[in-house]
């Protein structure tokens, strides 16, 4: 009887342990310097996708890209539904001027993207994603987010 409840013991505790990044990967509790990556993957056909919610498993206050499969793509974020729709299908995000969102890419030219780092005045744990198709790829990218301003990323293909 005691050595089955040892393995059971162990097997939990090694459940734990995979489940949970470390801080020289990701996330540990709630503290300073703590962040997490985040993959996103959009819909392969239909256009352009609106207020696809993302939930974080922490409350995070700085979004970046770090890996992007379809670069060209717009990518927006905000903290709000913005309530569009996308009945034409079209692959294009539409812009009305009075979008409550911030982009994370800006698209010069297929050889010039820039990945924008963002950071918002609070923290949150729920993010919604507009996302175009003008490439004709699938969306399908990693965020990083972060519960402070401990991460500094400039430069490159940062601004």
């Amino acid at each position: 009887m005691g050595s089955i409840a040892a393995n059971l013991k162990q097997n939990v505790v090694e459940a734990q342990r995979k489940r949970t990044q470390l801080p020289d990967c990701g996330y540990e509790g709630l503290g300073a310097g703590k962040m997490v990556f985040v993959d996103v993957k959009g819909h392969a056909i239909g256009g352009a996708q609106y207020d696809v919610a993302v939930k974080i498993p922490i409350a995070c206050r700085r979004f970046a890209i770090v890996s992007d499969a379809a670069p060209t793509n717009s990518k927006f974020l905000s903290v709000d539904p913005t309530g569009k729709t996308n009945p034409s299908g079209s692959a294009a995000v539409a812009f009305d001027g009075l979008e409550n969102w911030f982009p994370l890419n800006t698209v010069q030219n297929a050889s010039t993207i820039y990945w924008l780092v963002l950071t918002l005045p609070f923290n949150v744990d729920l993010i919604y994603l507009s996302m175009g198709t003008e490439s004709g790829a699938t969306n399908q990218f990693r965020l990083i987010c972060c519960v402070d301003d401990s991460l500094d990323l400039r430069g490159g293909m940062y601004t």
